[in-house]
């Protein structure tokens, strides 16, 4: 499989005579050590485009507000996962995912039950999401030797709200 490429705006100015052509990249993109960060500004470009503001305090959280119907889609980005978030059955949601889905080659995998190897569940009726680590804790029990040991349950706070 050949992989080609247009010159990059960070080429030298050696290459600027070759405008306009393509160039076979003979170097895996994920050995580049640049590549992370270019991946990282296209995607960040793309999601501007479609609308979406990313978050201050977490480069990979981008939201959109639709100030017409108050409506918000979160989109978790982590690596190459990708996480909407929004009103099930929302025409908004389904229609940020596609043009997402139209700029990159990915899949629609339905309502998400486990990301970044979190179990997700959700209660519509009560408005309430659960989150655990159960799986990936039992694979670190198994690690360190410590399968029979005696597990204890603890919960969080009842009434926190993450607004």
């Amino acid at each position: 499989m050949a992989i080609w490429m247009r010159k990059s705006i960070w080429s030298s100015q050696r290459v600027s005579n070759y405008l306009g052509k393509v160039w076979r990249l003979c170097k895996a993109l994920y050995s580049l050590k640049q590549a992370g960060l270019s991946w990282w500004h296209t995607m960040t470009k793309s999601m501007l485009a479609l609308g979406f503001k990313r978050c201050k305090s977490n480069a990979g959280v981008y939201y959109y507000h639709d100030k017409k119907t108050k409506a918000l889609v979160i989109a978790i980005v982590y690596v190459d996962d990708v996480c909407f978030m929004g009103t099930k059955g929302s025409l908004l949601l389904n229609e940020l995912k596609q043009k997402f889905m139209a700029r990159w080659e990915c899949h629609d995998l339905g309502e998400t039950t486990e990301f970044l190897g979190m179990h997700i569940s959700c209660d519509c009726k009560n408005q309430k999401i659960f989150i655990d680590q159960c799986e990936y804790l039992e694979k670190v029990l198994v690690r360190f030797n410590c399968k029979g040991t005696t597990l204890v349950l603890l919960r969080l706070l009842g009434r926190v709200r993450i607004s």
